[in-house]
Formats: structure tokens, sequence, C-alpha cells
């Protein structure tokens, strides 16, 4: 019969709706509560998670200016990158958070807060003196180089079910992170534009802990040559290195610095062991002993003759450190630019250097040195490493000390030290609250010295934000279980792992981007004040986590939503078609010889759960309530029955 056709049609149509709608129920509270069933999976997550960022970064770093990589040479104005110390032109999203006290300070009636970020895009900072200085080159092939980033941060970030930040800090003090933000807070007790990666304790603690640092500064006056042009003597120079030296610590590191010309002395009696600041980690009141003895001191003048007493220097330093410790990784830089007093006592000295598995560093301060093959002999005699620093490294320190940087993420790497690297709790640089770090250091492809160290893999874990006390508890349990090992240096890995001049690159030719790494700003925001540009309105919106029992009422309230309009239509149809005989195609006997199931005598049955997200068989019952409305309709208008009601 025709029209009874089209009921069984309409009829199997909406049932394959309602199949729908419970599948959707089904799957979409099966993947949210596949997502983190526990903090110990949580714990995992994070720590996988790392490592592959720290892989992705090392795959788009084969070497500094870019050759077989991908975007190292060039920026394309297109693939700029959002300055975090300026307003963002990016579109951003509210995104909730438990906790932001620059946000509860300005909306303190809000029940959950909201801050603006950029889901699009990752965001960069870099060290500078001034909002306007553009970056070094350096730090525009970093920029360029790592936005090739943004789809793993995004990957990563969504398998997360809590907000937080990924990241990479890069052996130039620049920084990406996803999501971006923006951080020009000028009422900040700490500028966006004083932000070093080489000196936040996530960097340092997954590179060099426990390291044992003396300083050995040569105080001899050397007057540099005209190319020098921020310094006049070679000692200026020097103490901005060893001064950046002593912010590249972490917590039970040890550091000591030691003067030296016809003999030596050191600065403080014993090596500072680093304390662990809690508010400000960055900032270490123990050392500020040192900073000021460097900051006091002198060049000594020219009548103690063209030679530097090294042996002395050397003394002094491995008095200060001590005998092989296989705890502790032990390491000497010396800054000179003078000729080196030779003698058989330099000789017994330097072995003693080697024997005690001291890395001994020689960094010199003039581009035409006479005394070049000195220093590269005293450093292979005990298999250490001489580094000519360029003119121009004054502005970045750390750079271009790099080459000992190197060293130490690599002695870490094969020490057998535990990785990735938890920082102890600390607060965050910019305000966002209590926080751990996870971090891993990234190297280049290759092996040798074709393997170079370029940034660490960071991760912050925002305690505040996961609001389950059982995760919480469980994922400080996994964290608190982990087995720990501080690795071992001994003489094997210290033959094993030679420093070697990571400068090479310092120049590509073909370099030409460095001020269309950033994307330009407005000078005039249409948002004149931080806060108000941070911080939502809404104060409720937002992506914070949803609870599984939410999404399984949403999907359930929609799948019921949806069966009544099918019921509705399947109702109005009915009424249409009832109010008029339908007449048969075929003859009443053919029907009734081939009778199909439909019109048989219904019988009750009980109801067959079938298994759901939440345990429960009402889905399939309301299925089964439809089925047997079209069965009615069907029947009864077949017999030209007007539908009871």
């Amino acid at each position: 019969m025709v029209r009874s056709s089209s009921v069984g049609e309409l009829c199997s149509l909406s049932r394959g709706i309602v199949q729908l709608a419970v599948l959707l129920v089904f799957l979409t509270s099966h993947s949210s509560q596949s997502a983190v069933q526990s903090g110990g999976e949580l714990f995992d997550l994070i720590e996988q998670s790392v490592q592959d960022l720290a892989q992705k970064v090392g795959e788009i770093y084969p070497s500094p200016c870019g050759t077989g990589g991908s975007g190292l040479k060039s920026c394309n104005v297109k693939q700029c990158t959002q300055d975090e110390c300026r307003p963002l032109t990016d579109t951003l999203e509210c995104v909730s958070v438990e906790v932001s006290p620059r946000c509860e300070a300005r909306l303190p009636t809000c029940a959950n807060t909201s801050i603006r970020l950029s889901k699009q895009k990752s965001g960069m900072t870099y060290p500078r003196a001034k909002i306007g200085d553009p970056p070094d080159e350096p730090q525009a092939r970093s920029i360029c180089g790592s936005t090739d980033l943004d789809p793993t941060f995004k990957e990563l970030y969504n398998k997360n079910p809590y907000h937080t930040d990924y990241y990479v800090g890069f052996t130039d003090g620049s920084r990406r992170l996803y999501p971006g933000r923006e951080e020009a807070d000028p009422n900040s007790a700490y500028p966006c534009t004083a932000y070093d990666s080489r000196k936040r304790p996530w960097y340092n603690g997954a590179i060099s802990h426990p390291n044992h640092l003396v300083i050995l500064l040569d105080i001899a006056f050397v007057p540099l040559d005209v190319s020098y042009v921020e310094q006049s003597d070679a000692l200026s120079m020097a103490t901005d290195f060893a001064k950046a030296l002593l912010y590249s610590v972490y917590y039970e590191d040890r550091i000591n610095v030691v003067e030296f010309n016809t003999q030596a002395k050191p600065l403080v009696p014993l090596s500072i062991v680093v304390e662990y600041n809690l508010t400000d980690p960055q900032y270490h009141q123990e050392l500020q002993v040192l900073e000021t003895e460097l900051q006091n001191l002198k060049p000594s003048g020219q009548e103690s003759g063209p030679s530097s007493n090294l042996t002395s220097g050397l003394e002094a330093a491995l008095k200060l450190l001590g005998g092989p410790d296989e705890r502790t990784s032990k390491n000497i830089i010396v800054f000179t630019s003078r000729g080196i007093l030779q003698d058989e006592s330099l000789n017994k000295t330097l072995d003693d250097v080697v024997n005690n598995l001291v890395r001994l560093f020689v960094f010199s301060m003039k581009s035409t040195d006479e005394n070049l093959q000195d220093y590269i002999r005293v450093a292979n005699r005990t298999r250490g490493l001489h580094v000519s620093l360029p003119s121009a490294s004054r502005a970045n320190p750390l750079y271009h000390m790099r080459s000992y940087f190197n060293y130490l993420a690599s002695m870490q790497a094969l020490s057998g030290r535990s990785l990735p690297f938890w920082t102890h709790f600390y607060s965050d640089y910019y305000d966002i609250g209590k926080i751990i770090t996870v971090a891993v250091p990234a190297f280049s492809s290759g092996s040798g010295n074709s393997r170079k160290f370029v940034g660490v893999a960071a991760i912050d874990v925002m305690y505040d934000e996961i609001l389950d006390p059982e995760i919480k508890a469980e994922f400080e349990l996994a964290l608190n279980s982990r087995p720990l090992n501080g690795g071992v240096f001994n003489e094997t890995l210290f033959y094993l792992t030679m420093p070697f001049d990571d400068s090479s690159g310092d120049s590509c030719d073909d370099f030409s981007a460095v001020g269309e790494a950033m994307c330009p700003s407005d000078a005039k925001p249409a948002i004149a004040s931080f806060v108000d540009r941070f911080c939502c309105e809404t104060c409720s919106a937002g992506s914070a986590p949803v609870s599984n029992v939410w999404i399984i009422v949403g999907s359930s309230v929609g799948g019921v939503l949806l069966l009544a309009l099918v019921s509705l239509v399947i109702f109005f149809f009915r009424k249409r078609h009832s109010q008029a005989p339908i007449k048969p195609v075929e003859s009443e006997a053919s029907v009734q010889s081939d009778p199909s199931p439909l019109q048989s005598p219904r019988t009750p049955r009980k109801d067959s759960l079938v298994p759901n997200a939440g345990g429960s068989g009402a889905p399939h019952r309301i299925h089964q309530t439809l089925s047997r409305l079209c069965v009615d309709s069907f029947q009864d208008v077949n017999n030209g029955a007007k539908p009871q009601r």
C-alpha cells in the first residue's frame, strides 16, 4: 500500500535518528571518560607530552642556519610571531582558570575567572633592554624556525583536560609559549622584556643539576681593541659574563669566583650553595655577596709582566671543588686575554684538573689574540675547550657561552639521570600561581658535534587547575613515587663527553629577516588597560574541562528533544492521513494471504538493556517506545481506523 509504505519509511527514519542520538550519547561520554581516568594517567600524559615536544624541537633544528631544516633561513611576514610583551592582534578567546590574581583583583565578584588567550598561535618573548629593541640574529632565527611547533603545541594541549602552558626556551634566551597570551603588564614586578629562559629554574634544573662551578677572572688590565665598543678593558667584559653565570644555576648547585693575576684569591672563602626561592626562583639573595664583590673588582696594573699566573687560579679552584664526586658535575671557567705563565707547575696542575674529573673552559676576549695557541694547549691538555668571544657578545653573554651549556646538557643526558626533570614548587613569573614544571633538554637531530643542545621543552602543571581532589592526590603520589636517579658523573662519562665549540653558524649570510620575525602591534590598542585586555568580563565564558556528568546530561537532553520532534512529526502525519480511508492497491485477499509481521498480535515483552556510558537502559527503552508507536500507527492506518489517543 502506497501510504502505509510512506509511514514505514518515516518510522524507519525516526528509529535511525534515535539510534544515532543514543550512539552519540555513548561515544561522547565514553571519550570524555577515557581521556584521563586518574592522576597517574595525567602524570604519564604530561611526561610523554614534554618528551614529544622536545623531539619535535630537535627535528626542526638540524643546524643553526637551517641547512636541511624548515624555515630557519628566512621569515615570512604571514608567519610572524606574536610578541607577548605587546598587545596581541590575533583573535583571542576566553579560557576559564581557577587562579589569576590580576583578574580576581579586577573582577572580585566573578565565580569563575577567565583570561584571554590565543589558541590559534603561540607567542614569543625574548630578553631586551627596551620594548622597541628588535631580536638579535640568533633570537630571530629561533623565532622564525620555531613557528613549525604550533601544530605540535595544539595537539598536546588538546590531549590535556586541564589548562596549562606548553613552551620551549632556547639557548638565546627566547621562549615560545602556547597558548599565546599578552604579558604587557606595566604594574608587574617582573617586566616582560626581562624574561630570560636561561635564568628560570625549569631550564637550569633540566641541564645542570647538580653542578659545582668556579669562575676564574684574570684581573690584569688588558685594553680591548676598537671592535669592542661597549667595553674598554677585558676585566669589565669578563665581569659581565660572570654575573650572567651567577643566575644560570639551580637549587643545591654550588658556585664561587676566584680572581687571579700574580696570585689567586676566592671572592668568598667557600663556594655558595644555591637555595630555593619559592616566590622568585630567578633571584638568589645568597648570591648577592658574589655580585657585590664582582662589582667592586678593579683591574690591576701592568707591572706584573705580560703573563698571568693561571696555575695559582687553578689550584685555588681545585681546593674549592674538592676531590672527585660521582654525584656532582664539576667545572672551571677561565676568562683571560693575557699570556699564561708557563712552568712545570702549570703542567702538573692541569693534570690534577683532569684527574679530579674537572672540565676546563677557557674564554678569551681579543679579536686578534697572540696568546691563542697557549689557550688551546691548556684546554687540550685538560680535555677542555677554548672559545674566543666576539666583540658583539656582551649583549647576550649566555648565548656566546653556549658551548658550556651544551656540555652540561649532554652530561645530564648521558649520566643516567632521571628525565624528564621535575622542579620543586615555585611561583610563576607572571603571577599564575603555584606551579611545578616538567622539562627535558632538546637536541638537534644528528650525532657527535652535529647534535647540539638547542633549548629546553617544558610544561607547567598548575595545581590549582586540578579541582578533583582524588586526581590531584593520585598525581602527587605518582610524582613522589617516581624512581629518581641523580646520575653518575664518573671517569667513563668524563672521557666520553667532550665539549666542542658551538659558535659555528653564529652568522647566516642569507638570513635577512630579523625585522620580520615579530608581528607588528598596535601602538594604541582599542582597550587601554592591560588588565581589561587580559581578563574576560563574562566571568563564566571559557573552555575549562566540563564534568562527564554534564556531558552525558547534555547529550541525553539533546536526544530526548530530538525524539520529541520526531514523535511530533509522526503525530501530524497520522492526523493528516487518518481523516480518509486509504484505498488498497492490492486485493484484501492478497493482503491477508501474506500477513506482515507488523500485523501479528502484540504480546508483552521485557526490555533488554543496552550498556551505555551511564549504565542505564533508558535510551534503549525510548527507542522501543518509538518502535511500538510506529507499529501502532502502521497497523491502525492499514486498518483504516482512527488512531487511539
